[in-house]
């Protein structure tokens, strides 16, 4: 057998050794990339009916017969974030920020370590052990306060992203750009569920100085996840009360619309 052939066999083995949320992962990235690179390429993000024009990322083309033709976009000087106002845009720059800290700490194992190598996120502890590498799961873990953690994360996880989402709407999109409503319903969505997310950080960090007592030889400590969160959840909900503000009409240097 070639070593090519023995290569395959052995990640073919490895990937039905692994476990079902690490098959649905692989399958849901391999997903992802496939989209992301047509998404990234093709002229497909818009388009105007009547004149045949597409516009993609990078170039807007036509597909008239009679006028076939493509308008590089790159360096395309779009006004809708410069026209927005100073809230609308702090709260764009925030949530966007919030968004990237809030994914981190919601997948990475850093909302608490051990000194010894073991560190526990939201759905998983690990150890960094050279010998036993590993991790084992803990979603259905049968402890109250863990359980309640999740939750209320979950909540300031969708809550950031749904909220960014409505924002890019408010901004850059014709039929939602100076719309109140979708302004007033991401600050009410970033003021909740802000909130939300804090009290399960409160919940954690409690419950972690309670049930995990540090020793002569066992240090425990809250980690670079957990500040994420903190930052995040902090972030959302300035953004909120910026969006509110916006929605009422009280954004400095807001254009009437």
């Amino acid at each position: 057998m070639r070593t090519s052939d023995v290569e395959v066999m052995s990640v073919i083995q490895d990937l039905k050794s692994s476990s079902l949320w690490s098959k649905l992962a692989f399958i849901l990235l391999l997903v992802a990339t496939l989209f992301v690179c047509i998404a990234f390429t093709c002229t497909g993000w818009g388009e105007e009916k009547r004149s045949g024009f597409h516009w993609g990322l990078w170039r807007g083309c036509s597909s008239s017969d009679i006028s076939a033709r493509c308008v590089h976009l790159d360096g395309w000087a779009n006004d809708d974030l410069k026209s927005a106002s100073l809230f609308g845009k702090l709260a764009f720059v925030f949530l966007a920020i919030a968004s990237l800290f809030v994914c981190i700490a919601f997948t990475c194992t850093g909302w608490g370590e051990l000194n010894t190598g073991m560190h526990w996120g939201l759905w998983r502890v690990c150890s960094e052990n050279t010998y036993t590498p590993g991790c084992t799961p803990t979603d259905g873990w049968a402890l109250d306060w863990w359980a309640a953690t999740q939750a209320l994360v979950i909540f300031g996880f969708f809550g950031i992203l749904v909220s960014f989402f409505l924002v890019i709407l408010y901004i850059f999109v014709g039929k939602c750009q100076k719309n109140s409503e979708v302004a007033m319903g991401a600050g009410i969505i970033c003021i909740v569920t802000g909130v939300l997310y804090l009290i399960g950080c409160i919940v954690f960090a409690a419950e972690w100085d309670k049930n995990y007592k540090d020793t002569n030889t066992l240090d425990y400590f809250l980690s670079y996840a957990f500040g994420l969160s903190i930052v995040a959840l902090i972030l959302e909900i300035v953004a909120g009360v910026f969006l509110i503000l916006e929605g009422k009409g009280k954004g400095v240097g807001q254009n009437p619309a």
